[in-house]
């Protein structure tokens, strides 16, 4: 179990089968960095909104349809890469990520620029393609 690890600062699974990331990964408030790309993702607890610590979130190449709302409550996120799934927005929430620098959304459904962004004043690099 996950949450056996609670001082955890980077938690690396990426280049896997996982499908499913339970909901006590919630309970990990010390994780700065959290790499699930390559896997086979379809959604996200909303309990990742606990992640307050959370600097880096790396969800590239899965199947994910929506990232959740509760997104928006990891104050301290920098980096979110969430290319190559079946996104078709963003949450609102994602606008109160007031530290968010880096965002990679290439290879979604999305069809507009996501106007959450925009509440990202420290937004330096953003990738729609």
């Amino acid at each position: 179990e996950v949450v056996a690890f609670k001082n955890l600062k980077r938690l690396g699974a990426a280049g896997n089968r996982i499908a499913h990331v339970p909901k006590e990964i919630g309970e990990l408030e010390e994780l700065e960095g959290l790499w699930l790309h390559g896997n086979q993702l379809e959604e996200l607890p909303s309990t990742v909104g606990n992640l307050r610590a959370l600097q880096n979130l790396s969800l590239s190449g899965n199947k994910l349809n929506a990232i959740p709302e509760d997104v928006g409550r990891m104050h301290s996120l920098v980096e979110l890469t969430a290319a190559g799934n079946n996104l078709g927005e963003l949450p609102h929430g994602i606008g109160n990520c007031s530290n968010l620098k880096v965002v990679h959304l290439h290879g979604n459904d999305l069809v507009e620029v996501p106007t959450e962004l925009c509440q990202c004043t420290a937004l330096r690099t953003l990738y729609l393609q």
